[in-house]
């Protein structure tokens, strides 16, 4: 055991989190000044010393870091003076295997071949005397092509062979290995791990968890992870503390995540303390503090860990963003949280790549901004890459002078062999970000392309997407299926994901068994998608197996997951289903409730329309989740407020909340969907068709064919004034149609129904309105009611006609339950049924339908299925008022300014008029 370990081990405490954590920091600090002070006089020590051991051990501690300061716990590599050290020893003879490895590991880290050519021959007599770590350095000088007679591969698993616990872990990223060589190299790992080698124990959790050799198998990683923890290794503690934020084993448990990263970090793990600086800006799980995150950040900062410095700043923009003060005084807290990092083009980047909210992202953006634009003209590609990123996030253009200097600096990475480079070169060429006359299409495809070739697995992913929904590139999908399997091979995690997701809607049957395999496999790889996945797959058949049910449920740990279920069970038609979905939400809404969760229970709550408390309540969770920032809940309020006739007063708030929606996420595309049908129809807003057509060619240009912007523009083309085109409508209908949209679908079997556009065919008209209302489209179901009922294009069947509007009515229809009121109190089914009657009045009218409120008001006044109720017929006729019903007004006016006066009077006198 090494020194530093010896000292780690010695010194490692897990610490208790939150308030006993930070009540301990005092005694923590003494402990690694005390550390601190034991390894000064240490390094004075061996400095003054000339053997060639203490030599070697001063260079070691160079090599894996000294603490960095009596408060700083975090550990300073300084390779240069590491490198100083074993080079003046091999000067003076040391030829020992440690040294020359040693050595060797640190030149790779340089770009100086020639430093590295003398080290062959004595790093080659170290791997014929057994030395696994001399062939894993032979590896990476093999890569650089300095080495003769074998490949890198064939190093690495000489290195695996004989012990090298990295190359093992690098070779089970690679395919193809014979079993025999695989059962060697986890055998030998074993072994060295049940020796008690905590680095054995950490690599064969790195191996179960990423899939290479084996499975995947996180249960497994996670306990040779617990038992490196057990012998006190940091850097154990650090992967199972971040297993368990994830819950990527099965448990979820941000308390014990907490106490081993707090350990991780005291033990000086560079990387723990990241993670609790980045907990602590996030508000994240483990309820780090802004004080205790923010010493952490600091801490990285100073030994310059990558990425330190730009989450810090992020940190304290928080700080200063949260300021009340004027706004010169909040400006001037950014420039000073910005100034540290202003000639550092990373952290630039990472900054303008993260999430921030419209108003914080405007103030931060004139102080970031100038300083993104700097740093891109001067040749930054990381700055003039995220610079793109703010302005395309915010509707706005790269500058001429930046786009140029980006278009420089990607085609000189491109130039010497970054296909990384080539690939976003092509991208924002695809994009519309740069003109075609830098890089016209023609040349984005075909550098595309050249970067797939290049093995870019993110350029595989594009190219199959285009071909999947058929931009750019003709539509195929067997193209689609090959590109994502390339992207697949390349390790592009979400490649699977969409592959599966394309199979899954395929009509062949062997696709569909593909892609119940892959969510298969990634359920038993612990992966709650997987459940969540297959359970769709479910539901969209049709075919819930509870088992199924109860096995997502039962996996699933995160409240995200739990959402996503509960969404999925939310958007069937089974009530039963819905109510499960409830009781999932239920668990999740309450005093510190998720957005997402108030989000969905909102919706359903909204959509079911039950009963008016029900209805309520969901709009109340929608506005909550809007308070929290929930973009989708500030759109479903608006579409709430725009379409519900008893919030028609709020329309203008609605067409405010959109317009703030839009300024937060500019190509926000049901906003703008949802805007434009506000403009063309006047509602919060003065009619302006130029605007809705603005919008809506917004959509169509940044979506291409969107299903509903589609719909939306040929909606008014069938019946506007000034672009009527009864013919393209159809025509877009059609193509939406055939893409399996059930909304254009019945619109194109209503066209036929009453001859908009093409001519009348109650034929084909029923044939389309039946395959959306068999699809589930509610608006369907009760047109296809109508159609049994009235025997259009086939015979009047009542009984179907009545099953088809029930069926509308249990999939949310409102005015389906209207419908059948109408039907029993006018006996057209046979005999008038007035209880009947009553019954599906009351069904629409707590679904505030105004004309069924009214015409409940008069059952109650009239005591026509409903026992005679002067008091409840008010309360009706009030609803149906306050709902716009200008009959239920004047009814009431008279019930309750004369309460002397005949209501049947009254009543028949409104009605005859």
């Amino acid at each position: 055991m090494t020194l530093l370990r010896a000292t780690i081990a010695a010194i490692l405490v897990v610490l208790p989190c939150s308030a006993l954590a930070q009540g301990r920091e005092a005694e923590k600090g003494a402990e690694t000044a005390q550390r601190y002070e034991a390894e000064r006089v240490l390094l004075d020590q061996l400095r003054d010393s000339r053997t060639e051991a203490d030599r070697r051990r001063l260079a070691e501690m160079f090599v894996d870091g000294v603490v960095a300061g009596p408060d700083n716990p975090l550990r300073m590599r300084n390779r240069d003076t590491a490198i100083a050290i074993y080079k003046a020893l091999i000067r003076a003879g040391d030829r020992s295997p440690s040294t020359v490895v040693r050595l060797g590991k640190l030149q790779l880290t340089r770009t100086d071949d020639d430093e590295l050519k003398p080290l062959v021959m004595p790093l080659r007599a170290a791997v014929f005397a057994g030395n696994g770590d001399a062939a894993y350095v032979l590896a990476g000088i093999a890569e650089r092509g300095l080495l003769l007679g074998e490949t890198s591969v064939q190093m690495l698993q000489t290195a695996a062979l004989l012990g090298n616990v990295p190359a093992a872990i690098e070779l089970a990223r690679s395919s193809g290995l014979g079993a025999t060589f695989v059962a060697d190299v986890l055998q030998r790992l074993t072994l060295s791990a049940s020796a008690g080698d905590a680095g054995a124990m950490v690599g064969l959790g790195r191996i179960h968890e990423s899939g290479g050799f084996v499975p995947r198998d996180l249960v497994e990683a996670r306990k040779w992870y617990e038992a490196a923890v057990a012998t006190g290794d940091p850097s154990a503690m650090t992967e199972l503390g971040s297993m368990l934020l994830t819950a990527s084993a099965g448990e979820f448990d941000p308390l014990r995540a907490s106490q081993l990263l707090t350990s991780a970090a005291w033990a000086g793990e560079a990387k723990a303390a990241l993670m609790l600086g980045l907990d602590a800006a996030n508000s994240g799980p483990m309820g780090t503090s802004i004080e205790v995150g923010r010493r952490w950040l600091e801490r990285a900062t100073e030994v310059r860990l990558r990425g330190a410095a730009s989450h810090l700043a992020a940190l304290d923009l928080r700080l200063a963003l949260s300021d009340d003060g004027p706004a010169p005084q909040v400006l001037e807290k950014i420039g000073k949280v910005l100034a540290p990092i202003a000639n550092d083009p990373e952290a630039l980047a990472d900054l303008a790549e993260r999430r921030w909210s419209q108003s914080d992202q405007k103030r931060i953006g004139r102080v970031l901004l100038p300083m993104l634009h700097s740093a891109t003209v001067a040749g930054s590609l990381e700055a003039g890459i995220s610079y793109d990123i703010w302005l395309r996030t915010t509707g706005q253009v790269l500058p001429v002078d930046a786009a140029k200097a980006l278009i420089d600096s990607l085609r000189r990475a491109a130039a010497k062999g970054t296909a990384s480079a080539t690939y976003t070169l092509a991208s924002l060429a695809l994009d519309g970000r740069i003109g075609q006359k830098e890089v016209p299409q023609s040349e984005a495809i075909d550098l595309l392309f050249s970067s797939a070739d290049a093995q870019v697995g993110q350029a595989m992913l594009r190219i199959a997407r285009m071909y999947a929904e058929g931009k750019v590139l003709s539509p195929s999908v067997l193209f689609a299926k090959r590109w994502f399997e390339r992207a697949m091979e390349q390790k592009v995690e979400s490649a699977g994901w969409e592959l599966a997701a394309l199979l899954s809607r395929s009509a062949d049957p062997a696709d569909h068994a593909d892609a119940r395999a892959f969510y298969q496999s990634q359920k038993q790889a612990g992966d709650p998608r997987g459940s969540i996945r297959l359970l769709e797959i479910e539901l969209r058949t049709g075919s819930v197996d509870q088992t199924t049910l109860a096995a997502a449920e039962g996996e699933v740990v995160l409240p995200r997951d739990k959402v996503a279920i509960a969404k999925l069970l939310a958007s069937s038609p089974d009530s039963k289903l819905q109510s499960e979905a409830e009781l999932i939400l239920d668990t999740l809404v309450g005093g510190d409730s998720d957005p997402d969760a108030l989000l969905v229970y909102g919706r359903v709550l909204t959509e079911s329309g039950r009963t008016e408390a029900d209805f309520k309540r969901g709009v109340a969770m929608l506005e909550q989740s809007a308070q929290m920032g929930n973009l989708d809940a500030k759109l479903e309020i608006a579409s709430t407020l725009l379409t519900e006739s008893q919030f028609r007063d709020r329309s203008g708030e609605a067409v405010s909340m959109l317009q703030s929606v839009l300024a937060a996420s500019p190509r926000f595309t049901d906003a703008e969907l949802l805007l434009s049908d506000a403009y063309l129809r006047g509602r919060g807003v003065r009619a302006d068709t130029a605007k809705a057509a603005e919008l809506i060619a917004n959509v169509l240009a940044t979506e291409g064919d969107d299903p509903k912007a589609t719909m939306l523009e040929a909606d008014w083309l069938m019946f506007s004034e000034e672009r009527r085109d009864p013919e393209r409508a159809i025509r877009l209908l059609q193509q939406q149609a055939d893409k399996g949209s059930l909304a254009a679908t019945r619109k194109l079997g209503l066209a036929h129904l009453n001859g908009f556009g093409p001519a009348i065919s109650p034929d084909r008209a029923v044939g389309y309105v039946f395959r959306a209302a068999e699809g589930g489209d509610k608006e369907a179901m009760a047109a296809m009611g109508h159609i049994f009922l009235n025997g259009v294009g086939i015979n009047v069947q009542p009984e179907l006609g009545v099953f088809w509007l029930r069926k509308a009515v249990e999939h949310g229809n409102t005015a389906a339950s209207y419908d059948l009121s109408r039907l029993y109190a006018l006996g057209a089914l046979g005999e008038v049924d007035d209880a009947e009657s009553a019954h599906w009045l009351r069904v629409a009218a707590e679904r505030d339908h105004p004309s069924a409120a009214y015409q409940l008001g008069l059952s109650y006044l009239k005591g026509e299925g409903v026992a005679k109720d002067r008091e409840e017929a008010i309360r009706w006729f009030r609803r149906s008022a306050d709902l716009g019903n200008l009959l239920a007004g004047r009814t009431l006016k008279e019930l309750t300014t004369d309460p002397k006066s005949d209501p049947a009077v009254a009543v028949e006198g409104h009605e005859s008029e």
